[in-house]
């Protein structure tokens, strides 16, 4: 018996049972989305995005361009750069009711505060915090635990 690994009548088949197929058999990826501000030579790409599987990579791209309720309501994964996190972001961020995972790089130590005041529709076990000055990678609850530990040493006083 030989198998194909085309389906030649797919076409053919009800557009529900193909869309069904396609979510499937396509595996979750990162989609690259990244507005850099004062860029003029901006180009619209579009992607088709699983809002069920994919991670949306922002990269450095400011929050204000995510406060739209459209956006906010479908992101369930979110990748982003942030250099600090103001109280607007936060209300930002905040607006991802549907958020599952959300994945921060930046100097953590600036604004890992955030996560124990605000609550994330991902909770808190599901921030990812990512330091780009000490390379560690730990959820908010670890970093909460990291930040405690630090400061219960004794620190030596120099006169």
């Amino acid at each position: 018996m030989s198998t194909t690994e085309t389906f030649h009548l797919f076409p053919y088949l009800p557009w529900e049972l193909r869309a069904m197929i396609w979510e499937f058999t396509v595996a979750p990826r990162m989609a690259f989305t990244e507005i850099l501000s004062g860029t003029s030579d901006f180009q619209r790409k579009y992607v088709w995005i699983n809002w069920e599987h994919d991670t949306i990579r922002a990269g450095m791209t400011e929050l204000r361009h995510f406060r739209y309720e459209s956006i906010q309501t479908s992101i369930q994964r979110l990748d982003i750069e942030i250099l600090r996190l103001l109280p607007g972001e936060i209300k930002i961020l905040q607006g991802f009711v549907k958020l599952k995972k959300l994945d921060i790089h930046g100097e953590i130590w600036n604004f890992r505060w955030a996560f124990r005041l605000f609550p994330f529709a991902c909770g808190q076990k599901n921030i990812i915090l990512h330091d780009m000055l000490d390379f560690l990678t730990l959820d908010s609850f670890d970093w909460d635990e990291l930040w405690d530990d630090l400061w219960d040493e004794d620190i030596p006083v120099y006169d």
